[in-house]
């Protein structure tokens, strides 16, 4: 059960404690209508932020620490997918949104797509950023993140820029402030991550919320493909393929992105 919080305030960090976790979330902007967002894999949350800081000039924006990643603690035991999708309730219940745009980027679309099937009445629309259907069993990175975490991270924060020229003139430092979104994690957290994602197939036809399909056509961690194949699976969805965008378009596509989410909310242009 949660013991205590604290108060919530545009824009500042907001803790939720319970007696095997300690979540970091943050609360950005304001209007009518709210976007959450869940960041990829172990990253922290300002996987988001330069998407929020364009979003969240008319639209409030929210996000958090997947548990045991960023300054979110807890056992590397208690991450598994029902805890994860608890986590998105928590945050909606602790911030008080009744219902939302869910957003979800990487392994937090996967996790972002079984929340609004367990329960579709609390979100407005879903929007996947280079999601994956599925995760395979035995991921590489898994293993990668046991043995050498912080060369793992490096690695897979080059992968998550390949192809991308919007940043080609600066992209050694943003390489390494991506890997840096990922370094507090604790590793066997990350390694499970992918564990407990691939014991839980989900089945994108159930998915009964209005939905969009993000995906940058030169992604190198979740190829496009598998977005052409969301899109054609869940009922309704709209496929939105970035020309030349990689992996972390919530960096590199932040301007295209935030007016995206802006017209899924109804928010009129900043």
């Amino acid at each position: 059960m949660q013991r205590g919080c604290s108060k919530v305030v545009h824009g500042v960090r907001m803790f939720l404690i319970d007696d095997d976790l300690f979540l970091r979330t943050v609360s950005f902007g304001g209007g009518p209508a709210t976007v959450v967002a869940l960041n990829g894999w172990s990253a922290s949350w300002e996987a988001w932020q330069p998407t929020f800081e364009l979003l969240s000039a008319d639209v409030r924006c929210i996000s958090y620490d997947t548990r045991g990643c960023g300054a979110s603690r807890c056992l590397a035991d208690n991450v598994t997918i029902d805890h994860l999708v608890d986590d998105v309730f928590r945050v909606l219940d602790a911030h008080q949104v009744d219902q939302c745009v869910l957003a979800g980027e990487s392994l937090g679309g996967f996790v972002a797509m079984h929340a609004v099937v367990r329960d579709p009445s609390r979100f407005t629309s879903l929007v996947t950023v280079s999601a994956p259907p599925a995760v395979p069993s035995a991921h590489p990175l898994s293993a990668a993140a046991r043995a050498d975490y912080p060369a793992t991270v490096r690695s897979f924060a080059r992968q998550c820029f390949a192809g991308d020229d919007s940043f080609a003139h600066d992209v050694d430092a943003l390489q390494a402030w991506g890997a840096s979104l990922f370094l507090a994690a604790d590793p066997e957290v990350a390694a499970r991550l992918f564990e407990v994602c691939a014991d839980a197939p989900l089945d994108p036809a159930s998915i009964a919320v209005p939905t969009i399909v993000v995906h940058g056509e030169a992604d190198a961690v979740v190829p496009v493909g598998a977005a052409h194949h969301l899109a054609s699976t869940i009922p309704g969805a709209r496929l939105v393929v970035l020309p030349g965008a990689s992996h972390a378009p919530t960096v590199t596509r932040a301007a295209e992105l935030a007016e995206l989410l802006r017209g899924v909310t109804g928010a009129a242009p900043a």
